[in-house]
């Protein structure tokens, strides 16, 4: 098909729109639609700009800086790997062999004010005109080292970090001065396809906000994606599933009588998230979910030899565990993503959703299962040569274990975070503030999350995980800047504990 479009047999002017394209793959399949571009005088993903005749170097600028920011464009937002790997690849090869044209576009960016609109750009290409927000919001070097910094920080894709650090160190040592202002900020929150769920998270602890708005994230950032993203036809189905089940809770709440249509409502959260167009189709599906198989009993670290597979049965085991419960006030919520959970391209929803998962068995479970919580995390946290009571049997490699013990981490920050926040809130009301502008919003008329017995129970549970089992754990995995975290909080909290015990001495004996 290729062949016949670059042919011009359909169009004799449609080979000169492959020019619009990023790049074409150096593949033999594709030489024969390559040969016959270039006897159409097309130069479709030539590395070597320069080298073409009778180009001006306006236009050789304009076309590297459309070319770059296509591609940048790609790296953070393609869903599927392979296609980012390739890309970031392509884009390496591409500022090695322009470097001139490279140190051009990073001088523009110094030199240029008013939001670098001294960037010289060719007006008459049809390609440059879908890239406007770039031009405006940011010159093309600073969005390029944002997405791949934004990209790099997502990556569970071994070899395509590996790919974004050979394009960094293509790029070079730049000074910040000579880049743009929202390189300095929270760059994933400006750059394009972003997503800011954990910051959306910690502003939102479970006895602060309704379900409906958790429901609504991670049916629009996480679930979508996954969908997206699904290596195979099975895993397809069990993302489909979790947001067909979404989708109708999400109805009712809103209001819905569960018609012929969605409610008018939901549909307008829909088309705000921009994924109207994927989620309505899965209004009038009918997918079954047959639990045949009970899910794992603990342990499961030391039964797991990948991150994927640990977080899967841990994450079903806790919802399962929610679902038979009555008092758990997410329940359902939860009983609705337990097929997505199991999922490779649901790995992001239960990292998303463990927080809540254990908070849940915290404060509606028995003590056995915050036994099970405890129990998993300290396992892995637990590495040969430690003093924490013997050596873990984990059949994990080192990089899997460097997942699991993050996504301890997280949790642990997620929920001190809550925590600290809550505590906070109490602390000024006290001090004389309006109490009504810290008490817990009703949750769609279904029973509020106790906030009083999560604050409790999350104290309980930090305490029961060492800091300092957390800095070895994080020494071991090589996060050596986590691990002093951890040590500082540590020391910080037995100078607080001995400071205590000091002034209750003195209070004993008179002073």
């Amino acid at each position: 098909m290729l062949e016949w479009l670059a042919s011009g047999e359909a169009n004799e002017n449609l080979p000169l729109y492959f020019s619009e394209i990023p790049f074409l793959p150096f593949t033999q399949d594709l030489k024969k639609v390559r040969a016959i571009l270039v006897k159409k005088g097309v130069q479709l993903d030539d590395i070597r700009l320069m080298s073409q005749e009778g180009t001006s170097d306006n236009q050789l600028e304009s076309r590297f800086y459309n070319r770059i920011n296509a591609l940048s464009q790609l790296v953070l937002s393609h869903e599927n790997q392979s296609v980012r790997k390739v890309v970031i690849t392509h884009l390496t090869c591409l500022l090695q062999a322009n470097r001139a044209q490279f140190q051009n576009l990073i001088l523009n960016e110094e030199l240029s004010s008013m939001n670098f609109l001294t960037v010289v750009h060719d007006l008459s290409s049809k390609a440059d005109s879908s890239n406007d927000d770039a031009r405006i919001n940011g010159g093309v070097v600073t969005k390029l080292l944002i997405r791949l910094l934004s990209r790099c920080v997502d990556e569970a894709d071994r070899d395509i970090r590996d790919a974004i650090a050979t394009c960094l160190g293509e790029i070079g040592a730049i000074d910040v001065n000579r880049l743009g202002k929202e390189i300095n900020s929270q760059f994933s929150a400006n750059s394009v396809g972003s997503d800011d769920s954990c910051q959306w998270r910690l502003s939102n602890p479970p006895w602060k906000a309704r379900a409906a708005s958790y429901q609504l994230r991670l049916l629009t950032r996480h679930l979508v994606s996954g969908l997206k993203s699904a290596p195979t036809t099975l895993d397809q189905h069990k993302i489909s599933f979790a947001i067909q089940e979404l989708v109708k809770i999400l109805d009712t709440q809103m209001g819905g009588q569960q018609q012929d249509e969605i409610n008018p409502l939901l549909k307008e959260k829909l088309q705000e998230a921009e994924v109207l167009n994927i989620v309505e189709p899965f209004w009038t599906t009918n997918y079954k979910q047959v639990d045949t198989v009970a899910a794992k009993s603990p342990p499961f670290f030391s039964k797991s030899n990948s991150y994927f597979s640990w977080l899967s049965s841990f994450s079903r085991f806790l919802v399962s565990r929610s679902n038979a419960n009555k008092n758990s006030v997410w329940g359902d919520f939860f009983h609705a993503c337990r097929s997505a959970i199991r999922s490779q391209a649901g790995v992001g929803v239960a990292e998303f959703l463990l927080p809540l998962f254990i908070l849940d068995a915290m404060c509606f479970g028995n003590k056995s299962d915050e036994d099970v919580i405890v129990y998993e995390f300290l396992h892995v946290l637990k590495f040969e040569g430690d003093d924490s009571g013997g050596a873990s049997s984990a059949p994990m490699n080192l990089r899997e274990r460097e997942k699991a013990a993050n996504a301890v981490f997280t949790v642990m920050d997620v929920l001190r975070f809550w925590l600290e926040k809550e505590m906070e809130m109490r602390y000024q009301s006290s001090r004389g503030k309006s109490k009504r502008t810290h008490l817990p919003r009703p949750d769609d008329g279904q029973t509020s999350w106790p906030a009083a017995e999560s604050t409790k129970k999350i104290e309980r549970l930090l305490k029961r995980i060492p800091l300092s089992s957390c800095a070895m754990a994080a020494s071991k995995v090589g996060m050596r800047a986590r691990s002093l975290q951890f040590l500082e909080m540590e020391g910080r909290s037995r100078s607080l504990f001995l400071n205590a015990e000091h002034l209750n001495v003195k209070d004993d004996n008179g002073g």
